[in-house]
């Protein structure tokens, strides 16, 4: 890249003579020179070929301030050291060696090689125009404008930097005139100017001119009080506070990083507090087991040995007192909870266990309505031993409602309670006691007012079994109680006309029970029972007719409870079909119903029978003027049923005879011709003669 022009430094002076040279407004005066100079940086650029002035001639040097559009007096040295805003070049006629410049001078070295540069070519060859005098009126204007300010140091307080005193160049000769015409001289206001040094003007610097203004608003790096300053690439290392092994040790003892605090190990201690937050949150909910409380004890060993370490490697305060005091005090306040936690969750368990011990679940319900988190956290396999009562003492609860329900006979609720007990004595061992009261109550309550309700309970308990536990007092309780409930129930079913129930009731009793004192009665239940069923059966086939005869007639059924036919007389009967004859048959013959009756006589249809006279009657339509009537017996076909048994008894014809050949016969005709009497007709019988026929029936 190209480097800003350099300016043709001031002659020397003569041999011989000491250097004298004003400093420029604005910088500090050196008081001696064996004190060492303020440090500055030089800011040089390798010049060019054409940037090189002729010898012995020096061109005016204008600084122009950006930021107030004047020109501004450059910079002079102190006494002994070296124009800072003049750069060395290297000439060969002139002896003046030019520094290269550094590769990291940055801003600063274009700010200070703009202020050293000369004015524009423009100005430049204006100037070698004119007269010196005219030129020195010039630079005199333009020097007048107040110089800028100078930036103010990064630390004034601090002292100044020594800066090695710059090697004076011999001057060849001739370079005194030019040396006291470039001087300064006083202005009217008693500021100092500089004039310009008479000579051929570097036209070449007017070249790179134009590369300055953009520095132009920088300081000069090599000026008085301008120092850089370095930004370190990584953010530094927190230094490390000293702190007590002890301190941290204890510290790190309550399991919130009080230790790492004290080291001033943020990250650690936020650690181990969101650490000991997760184990006492699983503590309390998920994980409540012992092995979960022998990590956070190994994890509490660690952190304290963990902190011991990290605090032994660092430094250690004079006064670990102060440390030792918060680590004792936030430690102590956290064993004592702990502690105090731990022996207030086994009080709590003592009473407890009392009330499990004495099947109480209201007395160990009151005592752990007590709990807190703390107590699920600092004990929590105690508290969750606690939560297995409270969960126990629900299902008994529950199990206790369900079995009030079953009193009546519910069976579902009785086998979800019986459900909750046998998860009690199973899941939750140590709560038998409770379980056995509940169960208890239950049994004592046994019969209940409804046998048949008994019945359904001891039925459904009959079927639990024995399996060691508090349930087997259930299926003791059975034999003592069955019995008595089978037989009333089935007594009930009786009254109630459910037969079939009532006797499987019975029968019930005497297949489970064959020995028991109640079997005769369960037997003869058994008999009733059946009696009933099947009078309800004969009662359902009378009642149901096929054509014009019941069913029975043709489907009979037995009725055991019947009296067998032949034992009384006369043998009470049902008589059905040929009401014409049937009706007229004594009372005392006849059953109001099936259980009463003896037999059951399914009547026909009426036939002619034997004949019994014949005699004649007129007939209009007749050749002879009469005809011959034939009278004949009453015939029925009848069938006779023994109720017992259902088995036929007679399978007869009844023959009803009567009175014959009557001096009037009565007869139909068709229409309204008569075509005379017929040739068959009836007899006319009698109540007796009706009787007659089917006494062989009744009165066998």
């Amino acid at each position: 890249m190209d480097h800003p022009p350099q300016a043709v430094p001031e002659p020397g002076p003569e041999p011989g003579k000491p250097s004298q040279k004003i400093p420029a407004p604005g910088q500090e005066k050196i008081p001696d020179a064996n004190t060492a100079p303020e440090d500055t940086s030089e800011a040089t650029a390798e010049p060019t070929s054409h940037e090189e002035a002729a010898p012995g001639a020096e061109a005016p040097s204008h600084a122009t301030d950006s930021r107030t559009g004047g020109e501004v007096e450059p910079q002079r040295a102190a006494p002994g050291t070296d124009d800072p805003n003049a750069p060395q070049t290297k000439d060969s006629e002139a002896g003046v060696t030019t520094e290269q410049p550094r590769e990291d001078s940055g801003p600063a070295q274009a700010t200070d090689s703009e202020s050293a540069s000369p004015s524009p070519a423009g100005a430049s060859q204006e100037n070698s125009s004119q007269t010196p005098a005219e030129q020195g009126t010039t630079n005199t204007e333009q020097l007048s404008e107040p110089p800028p300010e100078q930036p103010t140091p990064r630390d004034p307080g601090s002292p100044e930097q020594p800066t090695e005193p710059a090697l004076e160049q011999p001057t060849p000769s001739g370079s005194a005139s030019q040396d006291q015409a470039a001087e300064p001289a006083a202005s009217p206001d008693g500021e100092q100017v500089t004039e310009p040094a008479l000579g051929q003007p570097q036209a070449s610097q007017t070249e790179h001119a134009h590369y300055h203004s953009a520095y132009a608003q920088f300081p000069a790096a090599n000026e008085p009080g301008f120092e850089f300053e370095t930004i370190p690439l990584s953010k530094p290392k927190r230094p490390v506070p000293p702190a007590d092994p002890v301190a941290v040790a204890v510290g790190n003892g309550s399991l919130l990083g009080v230790g790492y605090w004290l080291l001033g190990r943020r990250a650690f201690a936020v650690v181990a507090a969101l650490v000991t937050l997760t184990f006492a949150i699983l503590l309390a909910t998920a994980v409540r087991e012992l092995w979960l409380e022998i990590v956070v004890v190994v994890w509490w060993v660690a952190v304290i040995a963990h902190g011991w370490i990290l605090a032994s490697r660092g430094e250690r305060p004079t006064q670990p007192r102060r440390q030792r005091l918060v680590a004792i005090g936030v430690t102590a306040v956290v064993l004592l909870l702990v502690g105090g936690m731990r022996f207030d969750a086994a009080r709590i368990d003592d009473a407890v266990a009392d009330a499990r011990n004495a099947g109480n679940c209201t007395t160990a319900l009151d005592a752990l309505d007590a709990r807190t988190v703390g107590h699920r956290i600092a004990d929590a396999p105690l508290t969750a031993k606690g939560d297995d009562t409270v969960r126990a003492c629900d299902l008994l609860h529950q199990a206790n409602a369900k079995l009030d329900r079953a009193l009546d006979g519910d069976t579902v609720a009785l086998r979800s309670a019986v459900d909750n007990l046998h998860a009690v004595l199973d899941d939750l061992p140590g709560h038998e006691v409770m379980a056995e009261k509940v169960l208890g109550r239950f049994l004592d309550r046994l019969p209940t007012d409804d046998a048949c309700d008994t019945t359904e309970i001891t039925d459904w308990l009959s079927r639990i079994g024995h399996d060691k536990s508090i349930l087997d007092r259930a299926a003791d309780i059975v034999p003592k109680v069955a019995p008595l409930a089978i037989v009333e129930c089935g007594d009930q079913l009786m009254s109630a006309s459910d037969f079939t129930l009532a006797r499987e009731h019975y029968q019930q009793l005497l297949d489970r029970y064959p020995d028991d004192d109640l079997a005769p009665r369960a037997q003869e239940g058994v008999t009733k029972a059946t009696q009933a069923i099947e009078l309800a059966n004969v009662r359902q086939l009378l009642s149901t007719t096929v054509g014009t005869s019941p069913a029975y007639c043709t489907r009979p059924a037995p009725y055991s409870g019947a009296t067998p036919y032949g034992a009384t007389r006369p043998n009470r009967a049902l008589f059905y079909g040929n009401d014409e004859y049937t009706s007229r048959l004594p009372a005392e013959w006849k059953a109001t119903d099936a259980a009463d009756a003896v037999i059951i006589v399914c009547a026909g249809a009426t036939e002619y029978g034997p004949a019994v006279e014949t005699c004649p009657y007129e007939a209009p339509l007749s050749p002879f003027g009469y005809t011959d009537v034939t009278f004949k017996k009453i015939s029925i076909p009848v069938r006779v049923f023994e109720v017992k048994t259902a088995r036929v008894i007679v399978d007869v014809r009844v023959e009803i005879g009567g009175a014959s050949c009557p001096a009037f016969l009565e007869y139909r005709t068709i229409g309204t011709v008569d075509l005379g009497p017929p040739s068959e007709v009836y007899v006319t019988p009698s109540d007796p003669d009706v009787h007659a026929g089917f006494t062989s029936l009744v009165n066998p």
